[in-house]
């Protein structure tokens, strides 16, 4: 069961109580995490609007799938037609590309010489330990600096599913998520992560004496605030409806909620599957005890 809401609640909590954040990376090389970088978590705690799907990682992480960093994305350059160009013009663009190369190759030269710099000092420092574990790094200079141990701070979304050895995505099953996805967006997002969903359910009031009667009697004293039962209706019925559009009315599975957990159990596995307990055998019954449930949902009929 992946209670979406709930996952991001709870790593959030657990992002915000440290007193420093790290980085969000994947790194072996230094103290990182998966997270947020600073600036989102900014935006976050400004109150700022975030879209839900960038947390996709921490599903994948709470579900135990290997995570990668994106590759950097390979940007190709227009072919710029120089036979139409005019003398001038012509003049200008050589200008311009002979600028260009000669910073990319100044470029070039500083980061080799910082690599061969760093792996020198690499070099240095473990001839010492092999010597002496002991020795004192910072009496020889030779202790670690930030810039070497430096671990950039990923945005969320520069983590992504780690492909498998045939360089796909693997497909993500055998899950129920709630609270997740709604909007098309969400949807595409989701294949993206290798996640596919066989069915939507969607969980309904549908009495016909007194629509809303059970939802509004569960929710209850539920949290600090009146529940609408008209306007979160209206609400589930606009996501229920882009859902319907994009995926089809078939693999959406609409369940009335009415009745004890029980009830609504039966009638949710019949309707994924029209051969759930379709015997005549008395004898045979479902082993609710092996049926994982909250503290409070522990004797339903009570």
């Amino acid at each position: 069961m992946v209670d979406f809401n709930q996952i991001v609640r709870d790593k959030l909590a657990e992002v915000m109580a440290l007193p420093i954040k790290p980085p969000n990376n994947l790194s072996t090389e230094g103290p990182c995490m998966v997270c947020m970088s600073a600036e989102e978590l900014q935006e976050v705690k400004d109150g700022k609007p975030f879209p839900a799907w960038k947390f996709l990682p921490w599903i994948m992480e709470f579900l135990g799938v290997p995570l990668m960093i994106k590759p950097p994305e390979v940007k190709t350059e227009e072919e710029t037609n120089v036979e139409d160009m005019s003398d001038d013009q012509k003049k200008a663009y050589e200008k311009e590309q002979k600028k260009k190369a000669e910073e990319e190759k100044k470029r070039q030269k500083a980061q080799a010489e910082a690599e061969a710099a760093k792996a020198d000092r690499q070099k240095r420092r473990q001839d010492l330990l092999d010597k002496d574990p002991n020795v004192d790094l910072a009496a020889e200079g030779l202790e670690e600096t930030e810039e070497e141990i430096k671990i950039d701070d990923l945005p969320i979304d520069q983590l992504t599913v780690a492909k498998d050895e045939s360089g796909n995505i693997p497909k993500i099953g055998k899950i129920v998520m709630y609270g997740f996805p709604q909007t098309e967006l969400h949807i595409a997002k989701c294949k993206e992560y290798g996640i596919i969903f066989d069915k939507i359910i969607y969980l309904n009031d549908m009495s016909e004496e007194e629509p809303g009667k059970a939802i509004r009697e569960r929710m209850n004293g539920v949290g600090d605030f009146v529940f609408d039962w008209e306007e979160e209706s209206a609400k589930a019925q606009k996501v229920l409806g882009n859902i319907k559009e994009f995926i089809g009315e078939d693999n959406v599975v609409e369940v009335d909620c009415n009745g004890t957990n029980k009830d609504v159990f039966i009638k949710l596995q019949t309707k994924i599957d029209p051969f759930f307990m379709q015997a005549d055998n008395e004898e045979i019954k479902f082993d609710w005890s092996a049926l994982p449930m909250a503290e409070d949902e522990a004797n339903p009929d009570a």
